[in-house]
């Protein structure tokens, strides 16, 4: 019960979830803190590690344009949850924090 409530705490503490934000989706493959960073740095996003050690996530905001918040949110054994202000058909960790587009897009001001 604790990883499912670390990940709850995560996306909850990382930021205000936006009023429009999707449900939060499971990955079906397990992500490294290694990966999740490099995923994060290459698609404009911040990596953090929980204070605690309980896990690491990343977030990028103004991920749609719209100043829309994608978030993963990881426990230490690499079990991930991603959060996009809209529906996105493909579940992984592009996908995710480009907010279901396959381009990179990095933090513009949201429009």
């Amino acid at each position: 019960m604790k990883p499912v409530l670390f990940v709850m705490s995560i996306l909850f503490l990382v930021g205000t979830l936006p009023a429009q934000a999707d449900a939060i989706r499971p990955l079906s493959q397990k992500v490294s803190a290694a990966q999740l960073s490099s995923a994060c740095s290459q698609n404009g996003g911040n990596f953090s590690l929980h204070e605690d050690g309980g896990g690491y996530g990343c977030r990028k905001d103004n991920c749609d344009g719209k100043g829309g918040t994608c978030q993963i949110a990881c426990t230490n054994d690499g079990v991930c949850h991603g959060q996009t202000p809209s529906r996105v058909t493909t579940i992984n960790l592009n996908s995710i924090l480009q907010n279901g587009g396959m381009a990179v897009r990095k933090n513009e001001p949201a429009r």
